[in-house]
């Protein structure tokens, strides 16, 4: 089973320097949420905001990430693509049909 901290694709890390990048992935799912056209999207968008502060709790206690309240549907999400990709991010980020982390090291 996936966990988010055995992710073996390379995308969630927690290196130093990416303070700002979890702040902007934060704003970026906000942004979603004003966005949503449904009560299931906002809960989506909602989960995904969620699973940023998660992202950035573990950035500053140097863990990739730490649990939060209402992840849930995002975690699923991305246990989802790992099983059917290799890779958590979405389809759109893939390189080649490749976890972009992995298409890097080629």
């Amino acid at each position: 089973m996936f966990t988010v901290s055995g992710c073996g694709c390379g995308c969630l890390r927690n290196d130093k320097g990416e303070l700002g990048l979890r702040l902007k992935e934060i704003w970026d799912e906000v942004c979603e949420v004003c966005e949503a056209r449904s009560v299931e999207e906002l809960k989506d968008e909602l989960s995904d905001v969620m699973f940023g502060f998660g992202r950035l709790a573990g950035y500053f206690c140097g863990r990739i990430y730490v649990r939060m309240w209402f992840d849930e549907r995002h975690i699923a999400k991305i246990e989802k693509r790992f099983k059917e990709t290799g890779c958590v991010r979405s389809r759109r980020h893939l390189v080649n049909d490749m976890c972009p982390s992995l298409a890097a090291e080629k």
